[in-house]
């Protein structure tokens, strides 16, 4: 007979193919090992090398192959846990998404009144009005203020010598005749920039011996300025806006719902300072035309007031 090639699978095996001999008669199977052995005639003496093999007569060689085929594959497990949750990406900058709009309440429990939907300045995406105007007095109702005291820290034209009242001067030192407070004047307009003008307005009131009293001129009011919010702890960085964070705030009144802002009553605050200088002891300040708070959103009137005069104290601050 021939030889009879099958595939037999013992688990967990991985032995090269071995040999079995199967009885003819009976079926019955026997494990041959192939190695070589050696023979010794006894009569000749002489020795041999013999591969054992099945007995051709009687017997039919299995070839087994103890790798196997492999198998079907198995069914999919379970779908595993999801994974954690990516980080938050910064919210508010880069074209959003914003916490914010106008007219919501802000973490310093006032009214936000900006939104910087194009990340166009650093440091801060929102601004926010503070919930009620600077009341010197503590009596209900706000009290006007000065822009600067006397102090007698402030710069003369083309001087870097701070020797000059605040009241006829300027808070800018001028290295060049007239040009380089002309800048400082430009910059301290703009969106972005009430915080560094109250620093700066507090740093020549400061500069006095002894310091002038915060509660005496509009920048040191706004600066001292606290407010808590419900359930929260004092939010204590409120500072007096620039000339266009000003106008910005009360273009936007109209987006902010009514009664947000506890302000005074008509004729008693007619215009709030800036921390904007416009010349030597001159600022500009804001005069809303409409005082129906806060529905109204005619166009703010700018006037530029003797740092002298009296006007009332909105702080904001940034976030």
């Amino acid at each position: 007979m021939g030889t009879l090639s099958t595939c037999l699978f013992a688990a967990g095996e991985a032995h090269a193919a071995s040999v079995v001999c199967v009885k003819k008669a009976t079926g019955i199977m026997r494990y041959l090992d192939t190695a070589p052995v050696v023979k010794k005639d006894k009569k000749t003496k002489k020795s041999t090398t013999v591969t054992p093999a099945c007995d051709a007569t009687t017997e039919v060689q299995l070839v087994w192959n103890r790798d196997g085929v492999a198998g079907p594959a198995g069914p999919a497990g379970a779908a595993g846990a999801a994974g954690a949750a990516g980080a938050a990406g910064a919210n508010g900058n880069g074209y959003g998404p914003f916490d914010y709009k106008i007219g919501d309440t802000g973490p310093g429990g006032g009214i936000v009144f900006f939104v910087d939907r194009y990340n166009e300045y650093s440091g801060f995406t929102y601004l926010e009005v503070a919930p009620r105007e600077i009341d010197a007095n503590s009596n209900g109702v706000a009290d006007a203020i000065d822009w600067s005291d006397t102090t007698t820290k402030c710069y003369a034209s083309g001087s870097t010598t701070a020797d000059q009242s605040c009241d006829t001067e300027s808070i800018y030192p001028d290295t060049v005749s007239g040009t380089t407070q002309i800048a400082s004047r430009t910059t301290a307009t703009r969106i972005g920039s009430g915080s560094a003008n109250t620093l700066a307005i507090i740093a020549r009131h400061d500069a006095e011996t002894p310091a002038v009293s915060k509660a005496l001129y509009a920048a040191g009011s706004a600066d001292n300025y606290s407010n808590t919010p419900t359930g929260g702890s004092a939010v204590t960085d409120w500072f007096l806006p620039s000339y266009s964070e000003m106008v910005m705030l009360f273009q936007n009144f109209s987006q902010f719902k009514p009664s947000a802002i506890t302000l005074s009553a008509i004729e008693v605050c007619s215009a709030y300072w800036t921390s904007s200088e416009t010349a030597a002891a001159t600022a500009w300040r804001i005069a809303p035309n409409n005082r129906t708070w806060p529905l109204a959103a005619n166009a703010p009137a700018a006037q530029a007031k003797s740092t002298s005069t009296t006007s009332c104290v909105l702080p904001i601050r940034q976030f």
